[in-house]
Formats: C-alpha cells, sequence, structure tokens
C-alpha cells in the first residue's frame, strides 16, 4: 500500500556563504514545489559541494535520499543537518523519527521474511 506523507522543505540560506549557493536552495525549492524533485536534489547537491555547514540543504538532501528509498543515507544527512542546527527543529525532528522507525521496520520485515 502507498502512504502519503507531507514533508516540509527548509529554506533557510544559514551556512551557505555563496550567492550561487543561496540561488541554488532557492531554485532547488522552486523546482520541488513543482514536482520536480529530480532538479531539486541536484540542484541542493551541486550547492552543498560550496557549502557544506547549511542545515537547509543536509536536510533537503535527506529528503531527497528518503524518497528515492536510501533510508540509511537520510539517516544519516538528517543527523548531520540537525548537529548544525543551535535549537530544535522540528522538520529535523520528525524526519529521524520517521526514518529510523522505518529502518527499524525493514529490519523487522527481513527478520520474518528469514
Amino acid at each position: 500500500h502507498y502512504i502519503t506523507i507531507d514533508i516540509k522543505l527548509m529554506d533557510s540560506t544559514d551556512g551557505i556563504t555563496s550567492d550561487e549557493g543561496k540561488a541554488k536552495l532557492k531554485s532547488g525549492i522552486d523546482f520541488a514545489k513543482n514536482n520536480r524533485l529530480d532538479r531539486a536534489c541536484e540542484l541542493w547537491g551541486e550547492a552543498r559541494t560550496m557549502s557544506t555547514a547549511s542545515p537547509s540543504l543536509l536536510y533537503n538532501l535527506g529528503v531527497c535520499s528518503e524518497t528515492t528509498g536510501d533510508s540509511e543515507q537520510a539517516l544519516d544527512l538528517y543527523k548531520k543537518a540537525d548537529k548544525l542546527l543551535l535549537k530544535p527543529d522540528d522538520r529535523v525532528t520528525v524526519a529521524l523519527n520517521r526514518v529510523k522507525q522505518r529502518i527499524m521496520n525493514q529490519k523487522k520485515l527481513q527478520e520474518q521474511t528469514k
């Protein structure tokens, strides 16, 4: 069965030092709003090479990994985003819990099918 989840993206430019990186973050948000997450993920990946200390870029790339089914990578990116935050962010907290639960469920399923 399918489950639809409404995931909010982060658009803060904190930690992004270059104007090009900021522009790529914003362009990625625009692409995502228009159902083009594929292009958004490309832009955020490019921006990350310019600004490695951006919680927004790390979180949004975590969303990209999560949507492609790479829960482990998503968890790693969400954890990195969380470490850069100076105060809790509900989006990151929810994402961490969601992905941890998914990983746990996948492990249970694997154990049951052995």
